[in-house]
């Protein structure tokens, strides 16, 4: 009896026909013919055809899923990450300490030493100023050069992240082109799809909340009996060749607030490499605003200091330090003074303040000193003038940033403008000039 013709392709049937020559066109149909038995088996990876009745092999490329998971892991970091975490693990397992010597006071006098660094002079100390770290100078020779090639390491790691995941990318595209190309895809439209439902559901909330908010008292959330007016505000403005007109609408929008005259400080960060305009501009600010504030002072970040590369975070260090010394010889209360670092452009609600206040006085004094605040930042103030793609990007950035309101495990991370107790900033010698802070 004879079997279908797709049995007989996979070699079910073990007796050979008696006529090898298969049947042409429709003939397939004719139950008089006789078929052709193929009795090979196919190789792993390749597909075989049939042509003039021989068994052709032809070596197409394949997907391999291990080799795809492992192309995913790479071009999503997740697990590179998991790396860099073990690996900082292990170099503070390496890290050894000299023994202190004898009467030198170990880690306070390291302390003291770093405090003639942190005012810029010896004398005037802080004495809050005790960073939870080691000093260097404590670790033995060999353990600063793990330490040195370590922290190379981590200034490498953006870089690395940027510029060499898509190049290696781009080298394994060669060898497994689809593989790479399927990993971006997957990774991508998941990234895509997650986030877009993650901004849908929590971005809504948020603009449900903001419209219940907005339709209730102005100062409903403010408690008469929280004495916010007692809590000192310091801004810090840092910047380099802004126009005075741009940080005036700055400082306009930190003018409206109910407490400026109060318990509003403003610092303007100026650049020494700016020349004389820098002197200039802070004196017709200061001519401007000095009425509206508490207080206003300048501090002119000096050029070409050692170590202290041109910058946000140098011109904030600076500035800090030069706060210090204002405070300290001027016998200031510091005990309820909260730092708020901004750019040149940024402005402010006016309520923002207060707000501030309220949550200060309402956090514990255990984490109030362990606490950033972190406003949501919307980059719409040029929307008009952005160009095309900017625009797509500012949607996606106000729409982020509204979702992390109403997600309670969302993680924020104090960028541009953010909020810290002076606490907290004098325990760790306030920022270091040559890593941006946010």
């Amino acid at each position: 009896p004879r079997r279908p013709w797709i049995e007989e392709f996979f070699g079910r049937r073990t007796t050979p026909e008696p006529t090898p020559t298969p049947p042409a066109g429709s003939t397939i149909w004719n139950s008089s013919e006789t078929w052709v038995t193929v009795r090979e088996w196919h190789p792993a990876g390749v597909i075989s055809s049939l042509k003039g009745g021989r068994v052709q092999w032809e070596n197409v490329s394949f997907m391999s899923v291990n080799e795809l998971l492992v192309l995913t892991a790479v071009a999503y970091p997740a697990f590179l990450v998991a790396i860099l975490f073990l690996l900082t693990v292990l170099v503070g397992m390496l890290l050894t300490t000299n023994p202190s010597p004898a009467g030198s006071g170990g880690d306070a006098a390291a302390v003291a030493a770093d405090d003639v660094c942190l005012l810029h002079d010896g004398k005037i100390r802080d004495p809050k100023y005790n960073p939870p770290v080691l000093p260097k100078e404590r670790l033995s020779t060999r353990s600063r050069i793990i330490y040195n090639a370590w922290a190379f390491f981590c200034c490498l790691i953006p870089s690395l992240m940027v510029f060499g995941l898509p190049m290696v990318m781009i080298c394994l595209a060669v060898p497994y082109p689809q593989e790479v190309f399927s990993a971006l895809t997957l990774i991508t439209s998941a990234f895509l799809f997650s986030n877009g439902l993650y901004m849908a559901i929590f971005a809504g909330t948020t603009i449900w909340r903001m419209r219940n908010l907005s339709m209730a008292a102005p100062d409903f959330r403010i408690h008469p009996g929280h004495a916010v007016r007692e809590v000192v505000h310091w801004v810090i403005l840092p910047q380099y060749k802004e126009d005075v007109e741009i940080v005036s609408m700055a400082l306009q929008s930190i003018a409206e607030s109910g407490v400026a005259t109060s318990s509003i400080c403003i610092l303007l960060g100026m650049e020494e490499r700016e020349g004389e305009q820098a002197n200039e501009k802070a004196k017709i600010l200061r001519g401007r605003f000095q009425d509206k504030f508490k207080d206003i002072q300048v501090s002119t970040h000096p050029a070409n200091l050692p170590n202290d590369p041109a910058g946000k975070a140098s011109n904030v260090a600076w500035a800090f330090k030069e706060l210090m010394r204002y405070m300290l010889q001027n016998h200031q209360d510091m005990s309820k003074v909260i730092l708020t670092v901004a750019d040149a452009d940024s402005e402010f609600h006016s309520k923002y303040f207060e707000h501030l206040s309220q949550r200060f006085l309402e956090t514990s004094d255990t984490t109030r000193d362990l606490t950033i605040w972190q406003s949501p930042v919307f980059h719409i103030k040029n929307y008009h003038r952005q160009p095309a793609p900017v625009i797509v990007g500012t949607m996606f950035t106000c729409m982020q940033e509204m979702a992390c309101q109403s997600d309670p495990n969302s993680v924020r991370l104090p960028y541009s403008t953010y909020s810290l107790s002076l606490g907290l900033a004098r325990s760790v010698g306030g920022w270091d000039p040559d890593w941006i802070a946010e």
